[in-house]
């Protein structure tokens, strides 16, 4: 039997390691946008206590130093979370980008693979084929021959 070979395998090899390098990506931007969101979750967590002191400072006495800073610290941080947010909203726009291109290689690799897997079974249904010929004609030739030869 002659051994398959897939005219198409450099090809095959390509679409997978388009696909791994598709993967290394997809997987990045998900860690990048969990980043994104424990930062965006600091800030907000560090705006919460900013509140609770500002809180606290107004129960008690204060000065307007204080109460000042406190408010334009709070300000800041305000800021801080829309420039989270905005980050959060453009890494999550690039987690399904690179989802989507992996979702397009993996699919180009599973068709390449499902081909070579179908023509890899015509080559031994061929293979098997002509075996059955051969061994057939290997019965044919010795039927003939012990009929022809045969002694009366």
């Amino acid at each position: 039997m002659r051994a398959f070979i897939f005219r198409l395998e450099t090809l095959l090899n390509l679409r997978k390691l388009e696909r791994d390098e598709a993967l290394s990506q997809y997987a990045k931007a998900i860690s990048e946008r969990k980043a994104s969101e424990n930062m965006l979750s600091n800030a907000e967590s560090k705006g919460f206590s900013i509140q609770e002191l500002l809180r606290q400072k107004q129960k008690g006495s204060f000065s307007a130093d204080e109460v000042f800073m406190l408010q334009s610290s709070y300000e800041k941080n305000l800021e801080i979370i829309k420039q989270r947010k905005d980050d959060l909203s453009s890494k999550l726009t690039a987690e399904e980008n690179f989802k989507k291109l992996f979702i397009d290689k993996d699919t180009a690799l599973k068709s390449i693979s499902r081909l070579r897997e179908v023509k890899n079974e015509e080559h031994l249904q061929n293979e098997r084929k002509k075996e059955d010929l051969e061994l057939e004609d290997i019965i044919n030739s010795r039927f003939s021959y012990l009929h022809n030869h045969q002694v009366f």
